[in-house]
This record gives C-alpha cells, sequence and structure tokens, in this order.
C-alpha cells in the first residue's frame, strides 16, 4: 500500500516540474534501472578482465584517449 502512496506523490509533482527538470528526473531513473538488470553484479572472468585491459591499452597505443585537461574541458561544456 506505502507504495501506491509514493507512486501518486510522485505523479503528483510531475506537473510542477519544468521541462529540464523532468529530462533530469528520467535520466535518474533510467540510470536506477540500468543498476537492476540482470547480470550487472557478476563478475568476470580473470581472461576477460586481461583481454578488456589489454584493448584499452591498444587504444591508448593508437592515440586514441583523452588528456585529463581534454576531459575537463569536455567536462565544462556540459
Amino acid at each position: 500500500m506505502k507504495s501506491k502512496t509514493t507512486d501518486a506523490e510522485i505523479l503528483s509533482y510531475l506537473p510542477l516540474l519544468e521541462e529540464g527538470e523532468k529530462k533530469s528526473l528520467l535520466g535518474i531513473i533510467e540510470t536506477f534501472l540500468k543498476l537492476k538488470q540482470p547480470g550487472r553484479d557478476e563478475r568476470i572472468s580473470i581472461e576477460q578482465y586481461n583481454a578488456e585491459l589489454d584493448a584499452a591499452l591498444a587504444r591508448i597505443k593508437a592515440g586514441n584517449y583523452h588528456t585529463q585537461e581534454e576531459a575537463e574541458a569536455q567536462i565544462n561544456e556540459w
């Protein structure tokens, strides 16, 4: 019964939000749902871990990376 009360309360607040706030809230909800996806908490094998490290190192050697300064500049544009 408490869930229905919570659902109703959330729905009552939605009309009070502006479009940008609704989009932000939607992003949060989607993040919560992604965290609940099956297999999210499963560990990967050492072989998969090593393969991912090898792939990352290959990207770095190929020059496919961002410096700290570039990352900060991109973040400031958000």
